[in-house]
């Protein structure tokens, strides 16, 4: 049972690492400043947190 909550941790981690790398790609075309890229990086963080829990 262990072996598959490991897996399932595995794939919550690299689908939040997926969409972190999704998100950066698209600020990064935006022509956003860095504090509001940072800004919506925290906003993807707290809703990956909470969706997650």
């Amino acid at each position: 049972m262990a072996e598959i909550n490991n897996v399932m941790v595995l794939g919550v981690l690299v689908g939040i690492a997926i969409l972190a790398l999704k998100t950066g790609l698209g600020c990064g075309f935006a022509n956003l400043k860095r504090r509001e890229i940072n800004y919506v990086a925290f906003i993807y963080l707290v809703a990956s947190l909470i969706l997650s829990g």
